[in-house]
């Protein structure tokens, strides 16, 4: 009886997790971000290889890993004392109101 009770709960768990995929909109954004993630990804790695061939360093290897975190590193900080100074409603206002 156990597994019958989480065999129920996992599909009511995917039905509620795939609500979302109804909407033409959500299934272009995720589809989209899908896309952009994987040309990150394979111009991250593009990169780390051209740098690796290039100079048979894996020092600079590792030095190109870590420059490309360096602007997540020094603005996520920031970031986030920034937004938890707004009003949240207004930030949510703001960031609806620049969206085409």
């Amino acid at each position: 009886m156990k597994s019958e009770s989480s065999g129920s709960e996992k599909q009511a768990a995917l039905k509620f997790i795939g609500r979302a995929f109804h909407y033409r909109n959500y299934r272009l954004f995720f589809g989209g971000q899908g896309l952009s993630l994987i040309g990150t990804w394979m111009q991250q790695i593009a990169m780390s290889w051209l740098v690796y061939r290039l100079t048979n360093s894996a020092f600079l290897l590792g030095f190109i890993g870590f420059t490309g975190q360096i602007p997540t590193f020094i603005f996520s900080s920031f970031a986030g004392v920034f937004a938890d100074r707004l009003d949240i409603a207004a930030s949510c206002f703001l960031q609806h109101r620049r969206l085409p």
